[in-house]
């Protein structure tokens, strides 16, 4: 771990931990850029940075971000199928692997503002 790597973790006002990020400070990999695994919604290992030259796309929703919709959707009294089915209509996709880190960024402002408002 590099001094300039940061790890944060979001906790409940109760002090559960609810998710962690580790950020890593790629300029100062000995001039490489490093790449920490991450996993698919099926548990696949994925490379955090794609290795071609082509055209980017934008990066999947994180695992960190998934559970923490999934955490959200159950304090309000979802199932973890019912969330499931409930994000794919939010998001109206067919699949949450389609879902971009953006798109999941929102949806949790999203839905935090929402029970903020009740």
């Amino acid at each position: 771990m590099n001094a300039n790597d940061k790890h944060f973790e979001v906790r409940s006002p109760e002090g559960t931990l609810m998710f962690s990020v580790h950020v890593v400070d790629e300029s100062t990999a000995n001039g490489k850029h490093r790449t920490a695994p991450s996993h698919n919604e099926s548990g696949a290992t994925t490379s955090a940075r794609a290795e071609s030259n082509g055209p980017k796309s934008p990066a999947a929703m994180t695992d960190s971000q998934r559970k923490y919709l999934f955490q959200i959707l159950s304090d309000r009294g979802f199932d973890s199928d019912q969330a499931h089915e409930h994000l794919k209509r939010l998001f109206g996709v067919d699949s949450l692997t389609t879902v971009d880190k953006q798109q999941a960024s929102l949806m949790i402002k999203r839905l935090l503002q929402d029970a903020e408002a009740k």
